[in-house]
This record gives C-alpha cells, sequence and structure tokens, in this order.
C-alpha cells in the first residue's frame, strides 16, 4: 500500500477484503457534496423512453423541476415526453398528498396511456405517504395500469438500487409466449441493460448479425408496450448490466427465457468464455472468429504488461463496472491503490477476489465523494488515475488521467483493446 495514503479521510475508508455488500462501501468525508446522484435520473433514462408509458413524479419542486431537465437530455426515439410532475403543496407535508395524486393519475389516463409509473421521491416517502396503496386503488378505478417505483433516496446508499427496481418493474408488463398466436423468433436476442441501445453497433452485435441474429428488443430503449410483451419470445436475453440479472432471473422463472451475464468485460479469457457460452444458446458456430479475436486481445494485453507492470492506479468514477476494470488491470500486474464504486453487487464478489488473488487489498470509496478523491489525488504516487475528471489534477503531481469516454458502446474483446491504447498512446 502506498506510504502516503494516510490522512483523515483515508483513514475512514474500508479495504476492498472486508467489502461483503454495499452498505460496507465508506464515505471519506462525513459531510458529501454534492451526495452520490439522485435516482431520479436513472429512474428517467429507464422509463422515458417506453412508448405507451407515462411517469408521474411525487416530489419537491426542487425534484420534479431536476427531473423534467433531466427527461429533456435522455429523450432518445420519441418525440413525445413522457415525464410528468407533481409537486406537493406545503400543506400535502402535513396532511398528505393521496387525493392529489390520485385526481393526477386520472387526468394522465385520459392521454390513454396503458402504464403509469408513479415515482415516489424523497419527501412524500419521508412523511409516510402510501404510494403502493394509492397505485392499487387507481388500478380500479381506470384502464391505465400504474405500477409504484419508490425513489427515496435516504433509504440507500446509491441510485442503484432504484435503478434496479425500475428495470425489474419491466417484467410486469410481459406476457408469456403462449398467450400469443406466435411462436417462439428463433435468431433473435434481447440485449437487456440501462445503455443496452448503445450497443447496437458493437463487436457482440456485429458478430451475431453475421451469423443472422437480431435484436427483438432492448431495454429499456426505443420500446413500446407492445414489444416489451413479446420480450419473452426470445432465444436469449444478454444481460449487458448487473442492474438488469434480476429482470432476467424472473424472465428465466416465469417464461423459460434463458439469459448470459455479459456485462463490459475486460480480461480476454472472461470474453471468450461468454462468447462460446451465447453461441451455445443460439447454435451458432463463431469459433475461429472467436479464436483470431481472443489471440489479438491477448496478445496486446502482453505487450501493455511489459509496459506497466508495477505501476499503480486509482480508479475514479468510470461508466464501467470498478470491480471488473480493477481486476483486469491487477492482472496486468498493476497496484490498484484506490476504489471508487457507486454500489458493490453481489456478483462482483469473484472480481473482489481477483484483486485480492493477486496480492492487492485498495481502499473502496463511494463515488462523488470529491473531498475524498481530491485527498487521495493529492497523497498518492499513484502513476494512473483512470475516471471522468470530476477531482482537479494536482499541479504538483505526475499523475496520468485517463478518460474512456466510448466504453458504453463497446462489448467484446475491442473493449480492452480500445481502453489499453488509451493507456498505452
Amino acid at each position: 500500500m502506498d506510504k502516503k495514503l494516510n490522512n483523515k479521510y483515508i483513514n475512514n475508508l474500508s479495504l476492498l477484503s472486508i467489502i461483503n455488500k454495499d452498505r460496507d462501501i465508506k464515505q471519506g468525508s462525513y459531510a458529501i457534496y454534492p451526495g452520490p446522484r439522485c435516482p431520479l435520473a436513472l429512474v428517467t433514462n429507464v422509463f422515458s423512453n417506453i412508448k405507451g408509458a407515462l411517469t408521474l413524479i411525487v416530489g419537491t419542486a426542487e425534484c420534479t423541476y431536476y427531473n423534467k431537465n433531466i427527461s429533456l437530455m435522455f429523450k432518445d426515439g420519441y418525440e413525445e415526453n413522457t415525464t410528468w410532475s407533481y409537486s406537493i403543496e406545503p400543506k400535502e407535508l402535513i396532511f398528505g398528498c393521496r387525493d392529489g395524486v390520485i385526481q393526477a393519475l386520472c387526468e394522465m389516463s385520459k392521454t390513454d396511456a396503458e402504464v403509469i409509473f408513479l415515482v415516489s421521491a424523497c419527501v412524500p416517502e419521508m412523511v409516510g405517504e402510501d404510494f403502493e396503496g394509492i397505485a392499487g386503488y387507481v388500478n380500479t378505478m381506470i384502464k391505465s395500469r400504474i405500477i409504484n417505483i419508490p425513489a427515496a433516496h435516504f433509504k440507500s446508499y446509491s441510485s442503484v438500487p432504484t435503478k434496479i427496481a425500475s428495470l425489474t418493474a419491466l417484467y410486469d408488463l410481459m406476457e408469456k409466449p403462449n398467450t400469443y398466436n406466435n411462436i417462439l423468433k428463433k435468431g433473435t436476442i434481447n440485449l437487456l441493460g440501462e445503455d443496452a441501445n448503445l450497443l447496437k453497433k458493437s463487436e457482440l452485435m456485429l458478430i451475431l448479425q453475421n451469423h443472422g441474429i437480431s435484436i427483438n428488443c432492448s431495454v429499456p430503449s426505443n420500446l413500446t408496450i407492445d414489444i416489451l410483451r413479446i420480450a419473452p419470445l426470445a432465444t436469449l436475453s444478454i444481460v449487458t448490466d448487473l442492474a438488469a440479472l434480476p429482470l432476467a432471473k424472473k424472465m428465466f422463472a416465469s417464461f423459460g427465457t434463458p439469459y448470459v451475464l455479459f456485462p463490459h468485460l475486460l480480461d480476454p479469457k472472461e470474453i471468450r468464455n461468454t462468447y462460446y457460452e451465447i453461441a451455445g444458446y443460439l447454435n451458432i458456430s463463431i469459433g475461429e472468429e472467436i479464436e483470431n479475436l481472443y489471440e489479438k486481445s491477448q496478445k496486446q494485453v502482453e505487450l501493455c504488461t511489459a509496459i506497466v507492470k508495477g505501476k499503480s492506479f486509482i480508479s475514479g468514477y468510470l461508466s464501467l463496472d470498478p470491480f471488473i476494470f480493477s481486476s483486469f488491470f491487477s492482472s496486468l500486474q498493476m497496484r490498484p491503490l484506490y476504489i471508487e464504486a457507486e454500489y458493490y453487487f453481489n456478483e462482483d464478489k469473484s472480481w473482489k477476489d481477483k484483486i485480492l488473488a493477486f496480492g492487492y487489498n485498495p481502499y473502496i470509496g463511494r463515488t462523488f465523494n470529491f473531498n475524498t478523491t481530491s485527498e487521495v489525488l493529492n497523497s498518492t504516487t499513484a502513476e494512473y488515475y483512470f475516471g471522468y475528471n470530476i477531482a482537479e489534477k494536482p499541479k504538483d503531481n505526475s499523475i496520468q488521467f485517463i478518460k474512456y469516454e466510448t466504453a458504453l458502446s463497446e462489448l467484446g474483446f475491442e473493449q480492452p483493446l480500445s481502453l489499453l491504447k488509451h493507456l498505452t498512446f
């Protein structure tokens, strides 16, 4: 461990070896500004591009204004804005907002929306409003289906649990294949993940398309309710985001739709194994292509290892899972000193164990804890900082800042190859 990593912020953190669940991750400073990102941003990202569905955000004026701006930023395939706002009045903090929300939902149903997602923010959740009860009551009154998504930030340490809940809620809109005069859509896949829509030109999809495989649906982007209904008809679901794994598991349990977990991996061996798993389900022969790409990526890994071996790094806020990321660079014999994580999934244990097996035990901190990030950058002798520049680079520090902004549009062997170019050029 870097001897200079020793100050009031860093001493509050936990080492990787004791992280077994999300709540084990600590903040370096007691007061966090501005804090982890609001769950409403991820809720909006999941729901705003589902045609035939509306979202009602119930919260303070600040929450609803913020979310409206976010919804305009996230618009993708549909012209109409699907996010509505209910700004609670001061008196509703005392007497409740039930009547007003019921009236708002009834008004929204006049648009003929098939589904309305009722999203409750921090303040109305804090005062104890029963939104699940409201949803159940209104479901007996109108044709639109009401699905409640609790999004109170104070109930968790990050926005990810609400993202998981939002993605999993889409299961309720799916139907069993035998309810259709339709057969399973052979040779099709579902892409499941918050940014799955960005992967349509990725290495993965180009390989699959060359073998006659097409996308049945990409959840949650550019969807309609009808497309969501037939999601179980696909031959296979490919999970590109750990937050979408509970949805895939429910689809398998209820509809028999198999799934393969393929997040943004970096280890060529893990990528190769996943490709073969996908090929098995789809009954396609891609061995020659995969072996050629594997050999190319392995050679690049060996070349880069010779360059960076023994150097240390800090993993800041990334689009990639920080444990997958740090495990890969640990395999290059680089030494992780500090890893920022927004959330710790149960599935992260395998990558955590790999880092520890390499003999490294870095500090783990929450993302968006700017004071701690700044202190780490000023206290360390690390050669590399990976992440977006949320912290100012120390003037007297030679640390190399590396961004990786194409991460979310890449999947397959192209991912480590692209990242290693950032590292060595």
